[in-house]
């Protein structure tokens, strides 16, 4: 029996970055293989999947903030993705 249980949520998103390349780290992570290599360590683990959100408009910053209404989207799913794992563990 394990004493620790996690639930990966990926968010591949750029979407607030001057730089791409973020939106790729979570299928990169699934190639790795996170999953065995955590459950190596005793750690139950579950994949949650991707939140989705925005495309990238890949506009220019507006006063120094980029695409604000795609990262609150963004932000957004991942707390329901994360509320959504946490009430579920909760019910175990």
């Amino acid at each position: 029996m394990s004493l620790h249980k996690v639930e990966l949520i990926g968010a591949p998103t750029d979407v607030g970055a001057s730089i791409r390349g973020a939106s790729m780290g979570p299928e990169a992570l699934r190639v790795a293989d996170l999953q065995s290599a955590l459950e190596r360590q005793g750690v139950a683990v579950e994949d949650g999947g991707d939140v989705t959100g925005p495309p990238n408009p890949r506009r220019l910053p507006h006063e120094g903030v980029r695409h604000l209404q795609e990262v609150i989207a963004w932000n957004s799913g991942v707390y329901q993705a994360v509320l959504g794992a946490l009430r579920g563990a909760s019910r175990c």
